[in-house]
């Protein structure tokens, strides 16, 4: 996979989301990862390019978060080949929240450039994190969901 090939598809599906959303912020930023996972996310890129997070509020201003192995994070994962974008953070965030929600709106989009730490000759790894503005709908909750105050900005982060 050439630097090209996910970075086009990155570029592309940014288009399409300011077509749709119009304009929010944007960050970019690379990091160097370990090889191991620069190959999990290698082979990740050939499927889909695109990480989603849903960012549900309370009327008190919470955030909905669910816990991960790096701490409390707005619910988020990978949208999976063939889905739209949309639907991706929908089952992302039922699949990690235990609510259904409606996507209100696109808070804010992080471009990711992965290099491997180890071999700086291999192509760069291009992948866009959408964080999207959702309203709950319906659901129980999930153990390791807990409502809190919002610390980050419109990108997916801790708390």
């Amino acid at each position: 996979m050439s630097r090209g090939e996910t970075y086009d598809r990155v570029r592309s599906i940014l288009s399409s989301l300011r077509g749709t959303y119009g304009h929010c912020p944007v960050r970019q930023t690379t990091i160097s990862v370990p090889t191991t996972t620069y190959d999990r996310l290698r082979g990740l890129a050939e499927r889909s390019v695109v990480d989603v997070g849903v960012r549900v509020n309370n009327a008190r201003g919470e955030s909905l978060v669910v816990r991960n192995e790096g701490g409390w994070t707005d619910p988020c994962g990978h949208v999976e080949d063939g889905e739209s974008i949309e639907a991706g953070a929908c089952r992302v965030f039922h699949e990690t929240a235990d609510f259904t929600c409606d996507i209100e709106g696109l808070l804010g989009i992080t471009i990711l450039c992965l290099t491997d730490a180890s071999d700086a000759a291999r192509a760069p790894i291009y992948r866009l994190g959408a964080l999207f503005d959702g309203g709950r709908t319906e659901g129980t909750g999930c153990e390791e969901c807990q409502w809190r105050p919002v610390k980050s900005g419109p990108f997916v982060g801790a708390y």
